[in-house]
């Protein structure tokens, strides 16, 4: 996974979509003291706090491959954005 896209287009007649980080920073541009308490929020999820939600999933409602790339594509946004 090198870059996780959003569903947002810059603009309309773009064919891809915005990555995920370079979406935030566009918003943080916009609103720098809000990105700063998103941050400190992110900051303040403990480590196991995602693989613990996706156990509460049965297992007829998640794969064990769909939820390892969850948990790895949310792994992976948080320690991009917490570096930049």
């Amino acid at each position: 996974m090198e870059k996780a896209r959003s569903a947002i287009y810059q603009n309309k007649t773009d064919k891809k979509s915005l990555p995920t980080v370079e979406l935030f920073k566009k918003a943080a541009a916009k609103s720098p003291q809000a990105v700063q308490v998103w941050l400190d929020r992110l900051q303040q999820i403990p480590g196991n706090a995602r693989q613990n939600l996706f156990e509460q999933y049965p297992p007829d409602e998640i794969t064990p491959l769909a939820r390892q790339f969850a948990l790895n594509l949310l792994t992976l946004n948080e320690k991009r954005l917490l570096e930049n």
